[in-house]
């Protein structure tokens, strides 16, 4: 069920997040609240800083789009 940039399963948990080009320069503080995500599109975005942690915890995630510029966090 598609909910705004949010993809949820018949319970309301977040299975997908469509966050591209939204000028996030980082995820933000909350982000973490959606670490049942399977999919994260995150690209044409400028961020900043290190995402060594942001997706600490998210032990779904199976695909990460990021911008070109921006190193995968973990190598």
């Amino acid at each position: 069920m598609l909910h705004a940039r949010c993809c949820l399963n018949q319970k309301g948990t977040i299975l997908g997040l469509d966050l591209q080009n939204c000028s996030l320069e980082d995820p933000g503080p909350n982000f973490h609240q959606a670490h049942t995500t399977v999919i994260i599109d995150l690209q044409a975005n400028p961020l900043k800083g290190d995402l060594a942690n942001t997706f600490r915890g998210f032990t779904q995630l199976q695909t990460l789009i990021l911008p070109q510029h921006v190193n995968c966090p973990g190598g």
